[in-house]
C-alpha cells in the first residue's frame, strides 16, 4: 500500500516536469522540404530569416500520414539548408494518441537544452518535441570555430491534408 502511494506521487509530480525532462517516445518522422530562398544567398548575417515549407508527418506506429505547410524562422548561415530538405524525429509521451491535425502547432528553440547540444523544437499546445533527425542539424561548432551557424528558432505547422 506505501509503496502506492509512493508510485501515486512520483507520477504526479514527474507530471510537472518540463517536456524536455520527461522520457519521450518516438511517434513518427516529420520530413520537411524547404521553398527557395527569397533574397540573396549573401544577406545581412541571416538573421530572422523565414523560408516556407511543405511537410510530410509518418507515424511510427499506426496512424495516417500527413502533409503540412509551415514557416521556418532561423538565424545565421543557410549553409545547413543548401539541400532544401530537413528531417526531424517526433516524440512525445508514450500515451499520445496519433490524431490528425497533432502536428499543427508552432514549435519553439528549447532554451533549456545543454549549450553544446542542438536544441529541440518544443511544441506550444501538445508536449510534442521535434528532435534533428539529419546529422548536419545536429552539429554544433567547437569554440574555436569563427563560422556563423544556423539556429532554427521557430517552425509554424497547418494541417494541409490527412486521410483520417
Amino acid at each position: 500500500m506505501r509503496g502506492a502511494r509512493i508510485l501515486g506521487l512520483l507520477a504526479l509530480l514527474c507530471s510537472g516536469l518540463p517536456v524536455s525532462a520527461q522520457e519521450l517516445a518516438e511517434i513518427g518522422n516529420l520530413t520537411c522540404s524547404l521553398a527557395e530562398q527569397s533574397g540573396s544567398p549573401d544577406s545581412e548575417a541571416g538573421i530572422g530569416q523565414a523560408r516556407d515549407m511543405l511537410c510530410t508527418f509518418k507515424p511510427a506506429a499506426r496512424g495516417a500520414e500527413e502533409t503540412y505547410t509551415g514557416t521556418l524562422q532561423s538565424a545565421g548561415d543557410e549553409r545547413p539548408f543548401d539541400r532544401g530538405v530537413l528531417m526531424w524525429t517526433v516524440r512525445g509521451p508514450a500515451s499520445t494518441e496519433i490524431q490528425p491535425g497533432l502536428l499543427q502547432q508552432s514549435f519553439a528553440v528549447d532554451a533549456a537544452a545543454a549549450a553544446n547540444k542542438v536544441a529541440p523544437l518544443v511544441g506550444e499546445k501538445t508536449p510534442i518535441v521535434l528532435q534533428a533527425a539529419k546529422k548536419e542539424m545536429q552539429q554544433v561548432p567547437d569554440a574555436d570555430s569563427a563560422k556563423p551557424t544556423t539556429v532554427i528558432i521557430s517552425i509554424v505547422l497547418k494541417l494541409k491534408s490527412s486521410p483520417a
